[in-house]
């Protein structure tokens, strides 16, 4: 056991590159292997000793008279017994360390692929990819079936425990206010701006702004409401309770996008819309807000539970590549509807596209191009960042127009002849 531990003590924690990590963890898991292949190997014997000195019986009491032959027997098989347990618990300890050594390495690899974005990994189109992937799943299985336990243990206790009234009527009261709050709040907000703000522009992109607040606000209310309370009963382990917040975060943003999407295409009240679209096209684009906040959460969500279980870096790897097709496929899709929606309805009396227009989605599409060819030669880091900013400076342009809107039509209510 000497020999191995120095032997792991040698090998370098520190780590430049994939194929660095890839051999010190093979020698890692190599010592490893040989640790446990002593216990398993000397374990038997050890049980086999500990047979021995239990048929030779306790040693005699203080006083009492035994055959020495036993008496030596004894302490010698005592000796070996204690040796040997000696021995098989080093080695434990030592494979404990193989461990703990081999997943801060990981670690630290994972730690510097995410911090490099130029950072080369292996290719999904190579058998590279998925062997790497294959041997890592069932670690990463074991840590997310860990956690999805804990997660599971924590609403079984909440649910059934002395507060399940209260955890259940928080559940509906969570249910109503994202659901039926924000229904009454888009309905009531738009009574209000009819009631207190004067006709005009500012009207219009004030509602829209106080409409997605609502939007933020209700189910960041009841999503983080409901945790608290699932907090106070469930009795959650740090990793649960993180996943648990995470989740209400996801649902916060989801909010975020749907209300502004819904605000900009006012179904059911055509002259409040900002965007000069017509009834028909809004109502065929009324899907699209909930599309993008789902698969936007969808490629949000593997990163935050690879963070959550401390993946292996085969399953951050998967992740890029994932987030990266998702949020490109996502970016095609609302490309290719809002294209086949202007070709379908040219009477429908749409304004004539500038110029710019078109060149912004041709450069999206190389981008697109751009992201697919990183993918394939294994720039998955690069990718995936190039996905998600392209489909955040989609909702961050889609808020920009939505102020830009408000700004222009308060410095127009300022200078307008009827201002006072």
């Amino acid at each position: 056991m000497a020999e191995l531990r120095a032997l792991l003590a040698k090998i370098d924690q520190s780590t430049d590159s994939a194929e660095d990590a890839r051999s010190r963890l093979t020698q890692i898991n190599a010592i490893g292997a040989q640790a446990d292949k002593f216990v398993a190997a000397r374990t038997g014997e050890l049980d086999d000793l500990n047979a021995r000195l239990g048929e030779l019986g306790n040693p005699p009491a203080a006083g009492a008279s035994e055959d020495p032959d036993i008496t030596r027997q004894r302490a010698r098989l005592t000796k070996e017994r204690n040796a040997l347990d000696a021995d098989i618990r080093l080695a434990k300890l030592l494979a404990i360390d193989v461990r703990q050594r081999g997943t801060d390495l990981l670690t630290q690899r994972r730690a510097v692929f995410e911090a490099q974005l130029t950072e080369r990994a292996a290719s999904p189109l190579t058998g590279e990819f998925w062997s790497d992937l294959q041997e890592a799943w069932p670690d990463d299985i074991d840590r997310l079936q860990a956690m999805a336990a804990s997660v599971q243990t924590g609403l079984a206790t909440a649910f059934g425990g002395e507060g399940r009234a209260l955890v259940i009527a928080a559940l509906v009261g969570a249910l109503l206010l994202a659901f039926a709050g924000v229904w009454a709040a888009e309905h009531g907000l738009t009574r209000l701006a009819v009631k207190l703000l004067p006709a005009g522009r500012l009207r219009r992109s004030l509602l829209v702004i106080a409409i997605v607040v609502a939007h933020v606000l209700l189910v960041a209310l009841a999503a983080h409401g409901f945790v608290y309370v699932l907090e106070q009963h469930a009795g959650w382990a740090p990793q649960a309770r993180k996943a648990m917040l995470s989740l209400a975060q996801a649902l916060v943003f989801m909010a975020f996008v749907i209300g502004l999407g819904r605000a900009l295409l006012a179904i059911g009240r055509p002259s409040w819309r900002l965007p000069p679209i017509p009834d028909s096209m809004a109502a065929r684009l009324a899907a699209l807000p909930w599309l993008v906040a789902l698969v936007a959460a969808l490629a949000w969500a593997p990163a935050e539970i690879n963070a959550l279980v401390d993946a292996s870096l085969s399953a951050v790897v998967a992740t890029h590549v994932l987030t990266a097709l998702l949020l490109t496929a996502l970016v095609g899709a609302v490309l290719y509807r809002l294209k086949a929606l202007r070709a379908g309805a040219p009477e429908e009396g749409l304004p004539e596209r500038p110029m710019w227009v078109g060149i912004l989605v041709a450069l999206i599409a190389i981008l697109m191009i751009v992201i697919w060819v990183l993918v394939a030669v294994g720039y998955v880091a690069l990718a995936s960042f190039l996905a998600s900013q392209l489909t955040w400076s989609g909702i961050v342009a889609t808020a920009f127009y939505v102020l830009f809107k408000f700004a222009d039509d308060v410095f127009m209510a300022i200078a307008s002849s009827r201002s006072a």
